[in-house]
């Protein structure tokens, strides 16, 4: 039977590749905690910390209130490292002025740059998060008031894995100075089964409420060094999630499948459809170029006729990858034109004869029938 594979690139931060399971979790080393740099006499702490996380099903937000104090009789600029685990991404970011959290916006890098340099000039409060190596991040802080105070909120989510009916949440805590208040507090909305703990700090438990359980601790002059681990168990065989943002609603749905164990054969010959719609310019092409790089690695050797469709499906065009290299059919795409509406009713998956089918889209119909309309009894894998 031949099966078309789906690849969708959605615009939103918390749909990325992750290796979240409990098993890597539990094997994965632990993350080094945040610090803040400061040219300073006198080292500038973290006077408070203040954590609030919520699970909606298998989506995790969770929030940090961090608040320096300056204990310098000069104003100093700080530098803070933020360090997060794979599959998390920042989604939030605010700096107080004036006394009043104020939230930033993404913007290019070198954009950011240049607008920060310039506000700093002006010896205005300007702030900037920005992703450096691996999944680290780093803000630039300025000023840390003489003598004062400074703070700082960092969101980010994560699609939570695990196995069989439970997901597993992990807030590493490796912080080895004393912070004079420190709170934590946990919501898991929607829940009916109590969340069980692996490592926790002393006192916390999970109290029941009307709509689901939450645990919340609070702490003077606190070490914050014990990670928080968590199973969290559900008897849904299948979670959708959805969250309004604006006028903009995302959704998520998952559940539970059985894969067994099968051997898959490597494909001869392939049909890549590629949309070349308008919408393709909202695309990450260069991530479809690397799925397609490393599987065609994978495949070796392999027959490819290319479809591309918007208003109208194209006449297919003959490639071979020899050994994995697959250069004029990468060429041919990097050079198409992304123009006019998607019309998935154009679309005849029977006639094509192949061993599988690969269908690059952004999934978004812009004119004609209801997808389920045009792709009849089409498999998906």
């Amino acid at each position: 039977m031949r099966k078309i594979f789906f690849m969708c690139i959605l615009i939103f931060g918390i749909i990325s590749a992750n290796e979240t399971s409990e098993r890597i979790r539990e094997q994965a080393p632990e993350v080094r905690a945040a610090v803040l740099k400061a040219n300073g006499e006198k080292q500038v702490v973290l006077d408070s910390m203040k954590i609030s996380a919520e699970i909606k099903d298998n989506i995790s937000t969770t929030t940090y209130e961090l608040t320096f104090y300056n204990p310098n009789n000069r104003i100093l600029e700080g530098e803070f490292e933020f360090p997060l685990l794979n599959g998390q991404t920042v989604v939030g970011y605010a700096l107080d002025i004036n006394g009043k959290m104020r939230d930033g916006v993404v913007v290019e890098k070198e954009k950011a740059r240049q607008t920060f340099e310039a506000i700093e000039r002006q010896n205005i409060d300007p702030g900037i998060l920005e992703k450096t190596k691996g999944n680290n991040y780093k803000t630039r802080i300025y000023p840390i008031p003489a003598n004062g105070y400074r703070k700082i909120k960092i969101t980010y989510e994560e699609i939570l894995s695990g196995e069989n009916d439970r997901v597993a949440y992990y807030l590493p805590l490796n912080y080895n100075n004393q912070v004079r208040d420190f709170s934590l507090e946990i919501k898991v909305p929607g829940q009916e089964i109590k969340p069980e703990f692996i490592s926790k700090i002393s006192g916390m438990d999970f109290d029941n409420s009307k709509t689901g359980y939450y645990t919340e601790i609070n702490k003077k002059d606190f070490v914050p060094n014990q990670s928080i681990k968590f199973n969290i168990k559900s008897d849904k065989k299948e979670k959708v999630y959805t969250e309004t943002k604006g006028k903009e609603t995302y959704f998520l749905s998952s559940f539970s499948v059985n894969p067994g164990q099968k051997e898959r054969k490597k494909s001869k010959k392939i049909t890549l459809v590629w949309d070349t719609s308008n919408l393709g310019n909202n695309r990450n092409i260069s991530e479809e170029m690397k799925f397609l790089d490393l599987y065609f690695k994978y495949l070796d050797n392999v027959d490819v006729t290319l479809v591309t469709f918007g208003n109208r499906v194209s006449k297919p065009e003959s490639y071979k990858v020899s050994l994995g290299e697959w250069g004029k059919l990468k060429n041919k795409l990097e050079g198409l034109h992304y123009d006019g509406e998607t019309r998935f009713q154009n679309l005849d998956f029977k006639k094509y004869k192949s061993d599988e089918i690969i269908f690059v889209t952004d999934g978004l119909l812009s004119y004609g029938k209801a997808w389920e309309e045009t792709c009849g009894n089409c498999e998906f894998k």
